[in-house]
């Protein structure tokens, strides 16, 4: 078995646990049953402490067994557990304030509580950075981007608010973060190692992240995500047992927005999966070379899962971002003109995997339950993509 595959059967195995102790919990009322006559905080403490438990089996094999065992770490175990323990306690901490918060604004009604979870939400984006580089133990770096400017401005192409993270991870693919319209390109250091990169690649890939706010994909997909999380913590809250009043019926709402997030799972790679089409047709079209997109597209998969082609019910099913050989044959398709020759293509870049950062505020369970990131807490603000 691959390192791919191993990640992907521990990530349907930890989605499908939280599934089913989500809908066994509320099938059998146990936050009512359990929770009732303890204060606020102590009902939320002692959810997200059950929460730790239920997902250590998974974060471990996740973030230690498996990249040991196929060569992708060789961090000892003490390393593995501090790096975790500061994720879980930084996880906790957002999680267990941001129930808090929804319970004070919800005093004033189920709609203030929804508009507090907008907030958060909000909040989160805008905090991003920071909350990565808290959360995963990541190093910010001043490096000379003289280089990445030079590639850029022959294309034509502007210098993105760009900050540089030191990640031990392989996996780690920096991302965008930031409200729409103040966004900052966060790239690793290692892509700017010329031992282990080809120069070529860190400007393609930055050239990618400039296209993918140019084009509004990456708006959209944030706006994806919101509305998305927004309807489902409302739904949540509309069920069965659910009640913003009190602590035991807002875990009751937290229990069916797990649920919520795992139909998101399913539908939203739907629409991230051409926000990535959408970013290397854009760079294709600003002279950037097939062939320098094609070595960047490889370089990245290597660092990744190292997966260059999946079959089409798995990619359709689990996976946001396109294997190599879909996006190989995307491109093969295209012609360059003054136009934008080649398929039309609109996305929501990072849609799928936005929602399950911002879930948080929503206090969903399958955040760091998926197959990219279990286990691996340098990956659970910024998860891996393109």
């Amino acid at each position: 078995m691959t390192y791919a595959r191993a990640r992907l059967w521990l990530g349907i195995s930890g989605v499908g646990c939280f599934v089913v102790v989500s809908s066994l919990a509320l099938w059998l009322g146990l936050p009512h049953r359990l929770l009732t006559g303890l204060s606020s905080g102590a009902a939320i403490a002692s959810t997200l402490f059950c929460y730790v438990l239920l997902s250590l089996p998974f974060d471990l094999f996740g973030g230690y067994i498996l990249p040991r065992r196929f060569g992708r770490s060789s961090a000892a175990f003490s390393s593995f557990a501090g790096a975790w323990l500061t994720g879980i306690l930084s996880q906790a901490i957002l999680m267990g304030g941001s129930g808090l918060a929804i319970l004070q604004a919800a005093r004033w009604g189920v709609f203030a509580g929804v508009a507090s979870v907008a907030f958060l939400m909000l909040a989160l984006l805008h905090w991003q950075g920071f909350i990565a580089r808290i959360s995963g133990g990541l190093r910010k770096t001043q490096v000379d981007f003289n280089l990445l400017a030079d590639a850029l401005n022959q294309w034509g192409i502007p210098v993105p608010v760009l900050a540089v993270y030191e990640s031990s991870d392989p996996g780690f693919v920096g991302g965008i973060v930031g409200l729409p319209g103040r966004e900052q390109v966060i790239i690793p250091s290692a892509w700017l190692s010329k031992a282990q990169f080809p120069s070529q690649v860190a400007a393609v890939q930055v050239a990618r992240r400039v296209g993918v706010l140019a084009t509004g994909a990456r708006t959209r997909g944030v706006c994806l995500a919101v509305i998305w999380n927004l309807a489902g913590f409302f739904i949540a809250s509309q069920m069965p047992g659910s009640d913003l009043a009190g602590a035991p019926g807002l875990i009751t709402v937290a229990l069916w927005f797990t649920l919520w997030s795992f139909v998101g799972l399913l539908l939203l790679p739907s629409a991230s999966r051409p926000g990535v089409f959408e970013a290397d047709r854009f760079v294709l079209d600003r002279g950037v070379s097939r062939s320098s997109i094609e070595q960047t597209i490889s370089v990245l998969d290597r660092m990744q899962d190292d997966e260059p082609e999946r079959t089409r019910w798995i990619e359709r099913i689990f996976h946001p971002v396109p294997s190599n050989s879909s996006r190989l044959e995307f491109l093969s398709r295209q012609r360059v003109s003054a136009t934008g020759g080649g398929d039309p293509v609109t996305g929501a870049w990072q849609g799928a995997r936005t929602a399950l950062f911002l879930s948080w505020a929503c206090l969903g369970f399958l955040g760091r339950a998926v197959h990219c990131n279990s286990g691996r807490s340098e990956l659970w603000v910024l998860f891996p993509g393109d």
